[in-house]
């Protein structure tokens, strides 16, 4: 194993940013949804819809790069230090009124500053060079802010010392928990092979 300097992946990153967003917010959306149904608060009415997602036009960018020789050819491991301070992200909850069947927006979240340290799997696919799928997992729980307004309340409610202490810690042990080592996300980058015909 050996550390190297992320210059130039975030140099990548930086220029695919903008194509490959929305890509991610698809991802992101599909994910979230199940946590926020699992971890509603019980005093909320109705059920939390994520009607909005933007990743914002910043990338993250990372720190030190660690890499890892493993005993498979097709398997690439590399541990990174990951920091993001969002530009124009926000996503908007929701909560679905059924006696009026309709959703009413409640709760504004948008920049995000996060910290993780996290470990990247790439499994390539074997005799080709060519990517079959990227798992992500976080080393540790990450440190999360941002900034939270509940619709027409005009105020960061992170503002609020004891509570923001609360939410800091349920995000992080909420956003983290699927994916701490040595669970992970899965991205499936290749399509599975088509079974052989007889």
């Amino acid at each position: 194993e050996h550390m190297e300097s992320a210059y130039w992946l975030c140099r990548v990153l930086g220029k695919l940013w903008v194509k490959q967003a929305p890509f991610l917010e698809d991802i992101l959306l599909a994910a979230l949804q199940p946590l926020i149904d699992e971890h509603k608060p019980k005093f909320v009415m109705g059920r939390l819809v994520v009607e909005r997602l933007s990743l914002g036009k910043r990338p993250p960018t990372f720190g030190n790069v660690k890499t890892f020789r493993t005993r498979l050819d097709d398997v690439i491991v590399v541990d990174l230090d990951v920091d993001w301070v969002s530009h124009y992200a926000e996503f908007l909850l929701a909560s679905y009124i059924p006696v009026l069947r309709k959703h009413i927006p409640t709760l504004r979240v948008k920049d995000f500053v996060v910290h993780a340290k996290m470990r990247v799997q790439l499994n390539l696919i074997p005799n080709l060079l060519a990517l079959k799928d990227i798992s992500f997992s976080f080393l540790e729980r990450p440190q999360i802010d941002m900034y939270i307004e509940p619709i027409g309340a005009g105020v960061d409610v992170m503002n609020i010392p004891a509570l923001s202490s609360y939410i800091r810690n349920i995000l992080s042990v909420v956003a983290s928990e699927p994916f701490l080592w040595p669970k992970n996300f899965r991205l499936q980058v290749a399509p599975d092979p088509s079974p052989a015909l007889p």
